[in-house]
């Protein structure tokens, strides 16, 4: 079994600078940052675009309910309009209080 020198001063030498070269690539090239920098935009725009779809989803069926049944449409018009029939009085309590 043959044993293996350690590294001389000039390999060492050689690593080091070739470690600085590549560190110097990556975070020194505009290009890379500017990648980096749109895959995580694109990561967000993802994120965003997914709770969209589930935004308009279930505005959709909230849709379809109130075509269908005029109750949902009531206590929407009621809910998020403050909407009342002619006659009628809204009782609001404080919410109680926590101990």
């Amino acid at each position: 079994m043959a044993l293996r020198r350690a590294p001389g001063p000039r390999a060492r030498w050689l690593w080091a600078g070739a470690g600085v070269l590549a560190a110097l690539a990556l975070l020194g090239n505009s290009g890379v940052r500017s990648m980096v920098s749109s895959w995580w935009t694109l990561r967000g725009l993802r994120k965003d675009l997914s709770a969209a779809r589930k935004e308009e989803d279930l505005l959709k069926g909230r849709i379809a309910a109130a075509k269908g049944d005029d109750r949902a449409l009531e206590r929407a018009a009621r809910t998020e309009l403050g909407l009342q029939r002619p006659g009628e009085i809204e009782y609001r309590f404080p919410p109680p209080e926590r101990r």
